[in-house]
C-alpha cells in the first residue's frame, strides 16, 4: 500500500507513492518497508533507536515538535511531519490493517471473570462449528496456535495487526477480553465491537483509576461507545444495574434478581454444578463440570452472547457439560490443592468462600500482592483471607521494585487474629502450605489448600528481572521431591 492511501495530504508526491510492508512505532518491530511513527514514550528516548532501524525503514513519520531533535540525526530516509501525530498514527494503522468486513469481535470487560466468560465464548464458538479466536490473558488462540500475551488487551498497532493477520486466515468469530486499561490508553480505538459483556466490578487498579467512580466510568465509557448493538450486562452487580439502566440494546443475567437468562435450583458439588436456566419461562436443566457461583454467571454470560448471535439455546444448552476452565482458574494442581488467579478482594472472597460451600474445614491459603499497584486492597485482602482461611502464609506475588516483606506486612495489617506467616519466598511458602494441609489431613480433617493470585503466569517479577516460577509446577515439583 502506498503511503498516500494511509495518511493524507502528504507534501510531497515521491514519498507519498512509496510502497510500505507495514507499520511500527517500536525499533524492535520494525520489517524491510515499514512506515515508522516516532512517537515519543516516557522512560524511552525514541530518538536514540531511530539511526538503528533505518535499514527497514521506508519513511519515518514524526510530530512537527520533534523537527529539531531528528534534524541533528541526518537521518537517509524521508521523514513526514504531522501536527498531532497521535490522529494520524490511529488513522494510518485503522487504514492499513483493517480487517475482513465478516469478523465479528466480542468484547468483555469487568474486574473478575474476563477470562473465563470470553473462554467459555471461545469454546462455544468452537463447538459450534465456527472459526473463532480468542485473545486474553492466558494467551492469543486462533486455529492451532497459541501466542503468549504481555497484557490482557495489547497495544493498539498489535491488537490491529492479530485482529487483520486472522481476519486473513477466515476466522468469522473474535472474544477478547478488554481491560481497563486497554479502555483509557485507546487500545481498542475504532473496533467495532458486535456484542459487549460486562461481568462486574470491585476494587482493583486504583492505583490507576483513583477512585472506584472514574473506574467505572472508564468501563462504562466503552459500553456508550458501543451502543448500536447489543451488551450482556451482569444483573446482580450493582454497577451491572447502573449500565442496565443506561442501555437501550441491553440483555440481563444473573441468580440473586430477575433477568433475561437466570439460573435457579443451583446445586454445587466438588467436581461439579447443577442449575436450571430460566428464559422467557422455559426451563432447561444444565449441568458442567465447572464448579462455583462465579463459574454460573459466567458460563450464562457466554450463553446469553451466543444465543443473542442467533445459535440455538437448545443446542448450546447441551454443550455446557463439555466447557473447560481457562488456565490458572480454580485450577486442580493435585488433590485438594487448587490454584487460582484470584488477585483482587472480591476474586479472593470468592473462591475461599466456595472452598468452604465444597465442605472444606481446614483451608489453607497462600497468596502476596503485586508491588507497585493498588496498594489499598493489600490490607483488605489479609481481612478477608483472615475470616475466610484457617490459616494463611502471606508470600510474593510479583514484588516489582517494591520491598517483598513491606507489601507482606501491609496485607498483614488486615489480619484480626495470629493464624498467619510471612515466608517472603514463594516456593517455601507454598512448601509450607502443602507441609500443613498434609498435616491437618492427616489429622482426619478435610483440608485443602488455595494457592491464589497468579494463576497461569509463569514468571515473578522482581524489579526489572522475570524470574520463571510456576505455581502449578511447583506444586507437582514439590510432590515429587516429597515422593522422592
Amino acid at each position: 500500500m502506498q503511503i498516500k492511501n494511509i495518511l493524507d495530504s502528504v507534501k510531497s508526491p515521491a514519498v507519498g507513492e512509496l510502497e510500505i510492508s507495514g507499520i511500527a512505532d517500536d525499533s524492535r518491530d520494525v520489517s524491510k518497508g515499514s512506515l515508522f511513527f516516532i512517537i515519543e514514550r516516557p522512560n524511552f528516548d525514541i530518538f536514540s533507536v531511530l539511526k538503528k532501524a533505518e535499514t527497514n525503514v521506508a519513511a519515518y513519520v514524526a510530530d512537527l515538535k520533534s523537527k529539531y531533535c531528528i534534524d541533528q540525526l541526518n537521518l537517509d530516509k524521508p521523514v513526514i511531519y504531522r501536527s498531532g501525530i497521535k490522529k494520524d498514527f490511529y488513522r494510518a494503522v485503522k487504514r492499513f490493517y483493517k480487517p475482513d468486513s465478516k469478523l465479528k469481535v466480542i468484547g468483555v470487560t469487568g474486574t473478575n471473570g474476563k477470562t473465563s466468560t470470553a473462554y467459555y465464548l471461545y469454546q462455544f464458538l468452537k463447538k459450534l462449528g465456527q472459526k473463532a479466536a480468542f485473545f486474553g490473558t492466558t494467551g492469543y488462540f486462533f486455529n492451532s496456535s497459541r501466542q503468549k500475551a504481555a497484557h490482557t488487551t495489547a497495544d493498539f498497532l498489535t491488537l490491529y495487526k492479530m485482529i487483520k493477520k486472522i481476519s486473513q486466515k477466515d476466522v468469522n468469530y473474535l472474544v477478547m477480553e478488554v481491560s481497563s486499561h486497554g479502555i483509557a490508553q485507546a487500545r481498542v480505538k475504532g473496533i467495532k465491537f458486535s456484542r459487549t459483556i460486562f461481568t462486574n466490578l470491585s476494587r482493583d487498579h486504583l492505583d490507576y483509576h483513583k477512585t472506584m467512580a472514574s473506574y467505572f466510568k472508564t468501563k462504562e465509557s466503552f459500553f456508550l461507545q458501543n451502543d448500536k448493538n447489543y451488551s450482556i450486562i451482569n444483573n446482580d452487580c450493582l454497577y451491572g444495574k447502573k449500565l442496565l439502566s443506561r442501555l437501550a440494546k441491553k440483555i440481563s443475567y444473573g441468580i440473586k434478581d430477575k433477568a433475561d437468562y437466570q439460573a435457579k435450583k443451583i446445586v454445587v458439588s466438588k467436581n461439579s454444578t447443577k442449575f436450571d436456566l430460566v428464559w422467557q419461562d422455559k426451563v432447561f436443566s444444565l449441568f458442567m463440570k465447572l464448579v462455583g457461583y462465579h463459574n454460573i454467571l459466567n458460563v450464562l454470560a457466554a450463553l446469553a452472547t451466543a444465543h443473542s448471535l442467533n445459535f440455538p439455546l437448545a443446542r448450546l444448552v447441551k454443550l455446557v457439560p463439555f466447557l473447560k476452565n481457562a488456565e490458572g482458574r480454580f485450577q486442580k494442581a493435585a488433590q485438594d490443592i487448587f490454584i487460582d488467579y484470584a488477585h483482587t478482594p472480591e476474586g479472593l472472597k470468592n473462591i475461599l468462600s466456595l472452598l468452604k460451600k465444597l465442605g472444606y474445614k481446614e483451608v489453607i491459603s497462600v497468596f502476596g500482592c503485586g508491588g507497585q499497584r493498588d496498594k489499598g486492597k493489600r490490607e483488605i485482602m489479609g481481612k478477608i483471607s483472615s475470616r475466610l482461611a484457617n490459616f494463611t502464609i502471606i508470600t510474593s506475588d510479583n514484588p516489582r521494585g517494591e520491598d517483598p516483606l513491606a507489601i507482606c506486612r501491609e496485607v498483614k495489617r488486615g489480619f484480626l487474629n495470629n493464624r498467619f506467616k510471612i515466608i517472603i519466598d514463594r516456593y517455601q511458602a507454598i512448601e509450607k502450605g502443602i507441609e500443613i494441609y498434609r498435616r491437618k489431613k492427616e489429622d482426619g480433617l478435610k483440608s485443602c489448600l488455595l494457592i491464589a493470585g497468579k494463576g497461569h503466569e509463569g514468571y515473578q517479577i522482581f524489579k526489572n528481572k522475570r524470574i520463571v516460577f510456576k505455581d502449578s509446577e511447583v506444586v507437582k515439583q514439590i510432590l515429587k521431591n516429597r515422593m522422592g
